[in-house]
């Protein structure tokens, strides 16, 4: 028998809720604002905008309105998996595509939208706890950090050999840099024609939100077991075989001591699992005295919760399907044990 997790006890239940519902509506926002990127703006109100802004300053927010759109469809698994970090630049992220919306073409329904959304996230805060590796922080900046150098390289380059071919002089490594810049903007720079520059425009804007896109997703890395010192995991082993000596019974209890397994302990009891991904796999069922059952796995479950983890059970036992039940999992049948 396996178990998979689909929610928890009240607590549980509530946070899973609000985490699906709240990816729902990023992920829906987010491809609201692919769509609306791809769309012509009507007329009227991109009117409105070009009378204050230049063109090139609305053309750019439309791509990075794009880029934003595909960063929520990302950030929608992690807000499902309750990331705080996923959390806090979800609410970034959509409160720049409800300025985006506005900017490139006064796009008020979607700019209420990603509004409502931010309203959502705001009031269910509490839901949205769970950690995230330690060391995907300073990945992604150091990835953001090499693809902005990587980006703006090549920007220079491409206008340096623009530069070289219609018998300028040299920009230089100031000018050059000065000119990668206004290229996102609506003056191109004087010594390149409007086809370069447009050109250099859509691939800066187009390699940089990619560069975005990689470092957001390099952030959101679910924990991973860290790994455990000798010393520390010859204590948990020993401690695992004591448990499991006064209270192991199952056929499968002895699988507990497989040197692939990570030890959950609380009170007389333990629990074994292996995290793949952010899928924690639980095998055998816990194992200590009945009355402690079911506080150990509410215990258990708030940890993995903590630490964004889906919960699932193998060969789970016919004698806990009730407790993980009432749990809000279901319960899939793969076949019986077997003795021979």
């Amino acid at each position: 028998m396996a178990v998979r997790n689909d929610g928890g006890a009240p607590g549980f239940r509530s946070r899973r809720r609000k985490r699906r519902i709240a990816a729902a509506v990023i992920a829906a926002t987010g491809l609201i604002a692919v769509v609306s990127a791809l769309t012509r703006p009507l007329r009227n109100r991109l009117r409105i905008v070009t009378d204050v802004f230049s063109v090139g300053a609305v053309r750019a927010a439309n791509g990075l309105v794009a880029a934003a759109g595909i960063g929520l469809l990302l950030l929608a698994r992690a807000i499902l998996r309750g990331q705080r970090r996923a959390w806090w630049l979800a609410l970034g992220t959509l409160g720049f595509v409800l300025m985006g919306h506005l900017l490139k073409g006064v796009d008020f329904e979607e700019a209420l939208g990603a509004a409502a959304a931010i309203v959502y996230l705001g009031v269910n805060g509490d839901a949205f706890r769970a950690r995230s590796h330690l060391r995907a922080g300073r990945h992604a900046l150091a990835t953001l950090s090499l693809g902005v150098v990587g980006v703006f390289s090549g920007a220079f380059v491409a206008l340096e050999a623009a530069s070289s071919r219609h018998g300028h002089q040299r920009l230089g490594v100031g000018r050059g840099v000065r000119d990668a810049l206004r290229s996102l903007g609506a003056q191109a720079p004087a010594d390149i024609s409007a086809r370069l520059d447009g050109f250099v425009r859509t691939a800066v804007v187009a390699t940089g939100a990619a560069v975005a896109l990689v470092a957001l997703w390099v952030s959101l890395r679910p924990v991973i077991v860290g790994v455990v010192g000798e010393r520390q995991r010859a204590d948990d082993e020993k401690r695992a075989r004591s448990v499991l000596s006064v209270y192991g019974g199952g056929t499968l209890d002895y699988f507990a001591l497989r040197d692939d397994k990570t030890y959950f302990f609380r009170g007389r009891s333990m629990i074994s699992y292996a995290v793949y991904g952010s899928v924690c796999v639980v095998s055998p069922d816990p194992i200590g005295p009945l009355d402690e059952r079911r506080d150990t796995w509410a215990a258990f479950r708030g940890f993995a919760d903590d630490e964004g983890w889906i919960v699932a059970v193998l060969a789970a036992g016919q004698e806990w399907l009730d407790l993980y039940n009432s749990f809000g999992m279901l319960t899939m049948y793969v076949g019986d044990e077997a003795i021979v």
